[in-house]
């Protein structure tokens, strides 16, 4: 597979498709850093007071620098244990140690003025100023004791708890959850472009091509319109009948099975055409369903095909030849007793039966071990007797995965419809699973890109226009 090129057209589709997983993650991180910040994360609120210290007048020598000078030996006397320890006695209900409070206590001069600033910090507003008050009054106290002047201290301002703001100084929750929340973005918009890049899988027509498949249609993602019919449908593992439901589930995809319809018909028109200029008998079309691995939307493509074609007035024939996975027979909710696997030992008037769509006709897989069933080297053969009534048969076959069931359901006159779920598989498996039914000596129409989401095609379409 050629490698992706980076642009800008890449980066916008990208960030649309997992748009709603970036989305899912970015409101998982805010909720846990959330969590973190009130629950782990103590705040932090401080009380702040500007002194200046001075001595009496009859000591000043009027000299403003020398004042400086000794602001700073008051700074370092006011952390001293001296001091800590009688703040620590006069506010025993706080059970502070001096080192808490020397970590708690920041005292710095305000340049080249002989004022000094001292801020507190602690986890309440209450406690910071108690904290900052009964140091203001040791201060005043033991300083003259400390530096042998007669010192006279001037509370120039000291803030108290009506003019302190209600938020903390600490943490910024707003500036975490922002940091956090584009981190996180950039994280896991960062893995999911690494990959986009390194995928390998199949996406687009452009891809089946290279592996010399023609895609004959690509069916849009059919679940985003209606979320009730999904969950209904998830719970009982069944796929919706688009052509059969409301509306409101994409009207997208029942167009895409109209033009599936349309262009099966004629390719295989044009190629009996030419059987028939050969004389060689012309029996009715055999269209076989089957993917490279389980998941990628056989039955949804066989199902709603045969559909397609029972509204044309075409008598159309549906097989459940998956024993290994039969669904047919839930979707149109009839027994599973008897089925296809029991075709050598019942007669087909017992197998096949009317459903409550016009025209078409269901054959389950049936329930006998498949044993019997994988020993027939033609497992379709016998269906010769009815072929004459039938106008299409279309067969619901095992993945490639099951080879030797799939070789079963393969016939000389038959047709082999590819599904290929978006972003399923690689080019190398499609590659594998063609050489595999090559070798079955049956023809392969073309291709089914299923599930493929549109509205990246219109982001890119846009982008493309404005580029140009």
């Amino acid at each position: 597979m050629n490698s992706k090129e980076i642009d800008l057209t890449f980066l916008i589709s990208t960030l649309n498709k997992w748009k709603w997983t970036i989305l899912t993650i970015l409101l998982g991180s805010m909720m846990f850093t959330v969590v973190i910040c009130y629950v782990f994360v103590k705040p932090v609120y401080e009380a702040n007071a500007k002194i200046f210290i001075t001595v009496e007048e009859e000591q000043r020598d009027g000299n403003i620098n020398e004042a400086i000078k000794n602001m700073y030996t008051y700074k370092e006397m006011i952390t001293t244990s001296v001091i800590l320890k009688r703040v620590q006695t006069e506010l025993q209900e706080y059970k502070l140690t001096t080192k808490e409070l020397k970590e708690n206590i920041d005292v710095t001069l305000i340049q080249e003025t002989p004022l000094m600033n001292i801020t507190v910090k602690e986890n309440s507003i209450e406690k910071a100023e108690d904290i900052l008050k009964s140091l203001l009054e040791v201060v005043k106290e033991e300083i003259p004791k400390l530096s042998g002047y007669r010192n006279v201290m001037v509370e120039l301002e000291v803030t108290n708890s009506e003019e302190q703001k209600e938020e903390p100084i600490s943490p910024s929750y707003p500036l975490i959850l922002m940091v956090s929340t584009i981190l996180t973005f950039m994280t896991t918009y960062t893995i999911i472009l690494f990959k986009e890049v390194n995928d390998e899988t199949i996406k687009e027509e452009e891809d089946l091509k290279e592996v010399g498949l023609h895609t004959i249609i690509t069916i849009p993602y059919a679940w985003k319109s209606s979320i009730l019919t999904y969950f209904k449908l998830k719970q009982t593992e069944q796929f919706p009948l688009i052509n059969q439901v409301s509306t409101s589930l994409n009207t997208k995809v029942t167009q895409s099975f109209n033009i599936l319809y349309n262009q099966i018909d004629r390719m295989t028109n044009k190629h009996r055409s030419k059987v028939r200029n050969q004389r060689i008998e012309v029996l009715p079309k055999t269209l076989l369903v089957t993917s490279t691995k389980a998941g990628e939307g056989k039955t949804f493509v066989a199902t709603n095909l045969a559909i397609s074609y029972a509204i044309q007035n075409r008598k159309v024939l549906l097989i459940d030849g998956n024993s290994v996975s039969p669904k047919l027979h839930d979707i149109f909710e009839i027994t599973n007793e008897l089925g296809l696997q029991d075709l050598s030992q019942t007669s087909l008037k017992n197998l096949i039966k009317v459903t409550d769509i016009p025209n078409l006709f269901l054959m389950t897989a049936g329930t006998t071990d498949s044993t019997n069933f994988d020993q027939e080297v033609d497992a379709l053969d016998p269906l010769t007797q009815v072929l004459n009534k039938i106008d299409v048969i279309i067969v619901d076959t095992p993945s490639a995965e099951h080879a030797f069931k799939l070789q079963s359901l393969c016939l000389s006159y038959s047709y082999v419809l590819m599904v290929v779920g978006h972003g399923k598989t690689t080019q190398k498996e499609i590659g594998n699973t063609i050489s595999q039914i090559t070798g079955y000596n049956t023809s392969i129409l073309g291709a089914v890109l299923n599930g493929t989401v549109h509205k990246e095609k219109n982001v890119l379409n846009l982008i493309k226009r404005k580029q140009s």
